[in-house]
């Protein structure tokens, strides 16, 4: 008898095994982080003479920096190998016509649980929203964005946005969390 309550004893007296805890990359969608991805743009196509060419997307954004709040920038581009009318040119002269497409956006960014809102606008190229006055251009009119992130796997994040000028934009992110941040 006395060797059973020995025995038993032992059996109490063990260590707990500690519960594995989460990986830092399990959960990215509640601490603040850096959104990189890339994305096209696949409404807004290059055309002239049979040739065609498809802007891509480089995007960046700093989310959930302050309270959900965070900052967007994107730098979209495309070359053609003929001139094509872009909105700052004259479609009646040919000369006006650009070789390429550039445009980089700078906006805010707010999250909530998965999902990601964004807005963003063209503001210092030469169609961006402080030089495009004069010579027929109107103040405003640079390029200008709203969209949504959803974070769908580990960090793996979806973009979707839309804009008058370019159309939707599609673009696939990963989200690197700064878990020293919050």
């Amino acid at each position: 008898m006395a060797l059973l309550a020995f025995g038993a004893a032992a059996q109490d007296q063990s260590a707990a095994k500690p519960k594995a805890e989460k990986t830092a990359s399990a959960d990215t969608s509640s601490s603040p982080g850096v959104l990189v991805g890339v994305g096209i743009l696949p409404g807004h196509q290059l055309r002239r003479d049979g040739f065609t060419s498809t802007p891509v997307r480089v995007q960046v954004m700093g989310t959930r920096l302050y309270k959900g709040l965070g900052l967007f920038a994107a730098v979209e581009f495309a070359s053609a190998d003929a001139p094509f009318a872009d909105n700052s040119s004259d479609p009646n002269d040919p000369s006006t016509w650009a070789n390429s497409y550039f445009r980089h956006m700078l906006g805010l960014q707010y999250s909530f649980g998965k999902f990601g809102v964004y807005a963003g606008m063209d503001m210092f190229s030469k169609n961006g929203f402080f030089r495009s006055v004069g010579e027929g251009g109107t103040i405003g009119s640079g390029r200008k964005t709203l969209g949504v992130t959803y974070n769908a796997y580990k960090g793996l994040t979806v973009s979707l946005d839309f804009s008058g000028y370019a159309g939707p934009a599609i673009g696939v992110n990963y989200a690197i969390p700064l878990k020293g941040l919050n």
